[in-house]
């Protein structure tokens, strides 16, 4: 008889995203930024999308960690006020939807996780 296999832990690698819904004109110019630590960025983005048969088009995904060495996690909940609170991005109330185009959110993903956190709109450095 063969011993049962037995997996004691998934590995759960957090990931933020983003996506628009280009066919959706209440969406336009606004960008959906999340999260997931569960499921794959794919199948989270179908999980928010099938129901409304919704078309979205991923902007861009990143490990959700700092790249400080600290091997450190964050949420979407950090990166939306980093987002809002240094950056003054609009939100949309109670979403995740952001007033921001997709290679600018991703530029705004990298400084925060190398935890730049000068808050001059558009500043570089």
């Amino acid at each position: 008889m063969n011993a049962p296999t037995i997996k004691s832990f998934k590995k759960i690698i957090p990931m933020i995203y983003a996506y628009t819904t280009p066919n959706d004109i209440s969406h336009r110019g606004w960008t959906k930024i999340g999260y997931t630590d569960r499921q794959t960025v794919e199948d989270r983005i179908k999980q928010q999308t099938h129901t409304a048969d919704v078309k979205a088009e991923i902007l861009w995904k990143g490990n959700a960690r700092y790249q400080d060495g600290s091997d450190e996690t964050f949420t979407d909940h950090d990166f939306h006020d980093y987002l809002t609170n240094k950056r003054h991005v609009e939100r949309k109330p109670k979403t995740e939807w952001f007033h921001i185009d997709g290679d600018t959110s991703h530029q705004y993903f990298y400084k925060f996780t190398e935890r730049d956190f000068s808050n001059v709109q558009g500043n570089d450095g």
